[in-house]
């Protein structure tokens, strides 16, 4: 998304700027947009352009063993999980580096004004399939499945496809 806005080449992470954005819903296409609502809603209101972000915590409630925790984040799943893994709504929390947009530093590309929910899709989710408009799958077959949904093999991993408003 930030790669639309502008040349993440161009942008240098700023050490006082580094941020948590957490988000959640009731299903991963509602999780995705969420949290891509989130980011836009941080660019809108602090300017932030986020050019490195590392997934701390991912909770989905269908698959026990999906619950992800980065090494060394152990109290921020305790606080943004709320619940055991197995029950309750999908969760992530991301480590986001960046730095405030500046069109001095920054080459402005388009300006994204909202995400929307139409012909969202989720690639690779599980081998030989994907999740469209609400549909449940594993997370954790995507990183080790590393297929689209068509089933072939790509280095990739997960493709999420959004339309946005510009």
């Amino acid at each position: 998304m930030f790669g639309y806005m502008t040349d993440l080449d161009k942008v240098q992470p700023q050490p006082g700027l580094d941020c948590i954005v957490s988000a959640s819903g009731a299903d991963l296409l509602g999780l995705v947009f969420h949290l891509l609502d989130e980011l836009l809603f941080k660019f809108a209101t602090e300017d932030f352009v986020a050019c490195d972000m590392q997934v701390l915590f991912l909770h989905v409630p269908s698959d026990p063993a999906a619950c992800f925790v980065a090494p060394g984040c152990g109290t921020l799943a305790s606080r943004e999980a709320g619940t055991e893994p197995g029950s309750g709504d999908f969760r992530i929390a991301i480590a986001c580096r960046g730095d405030c947009f500046d069109l001095a530093k920054h080459p402005q590309g388009t300006e994204i004004k909202a995400i929307t929910y139409s012909n969202m899709q989720v690639h690779g989710v599980a081998h030989g399939t994907a999740a469209h408009s609400g549909a449940d799958a594993s997370v954790t077959a995507a990183a080790q499945a590393g297929a689209d949904v068509a089933g072939e093999a790509h280095d990739e991993g997960v493709h999420v496809y959004v339309i946005v408003d510009i």
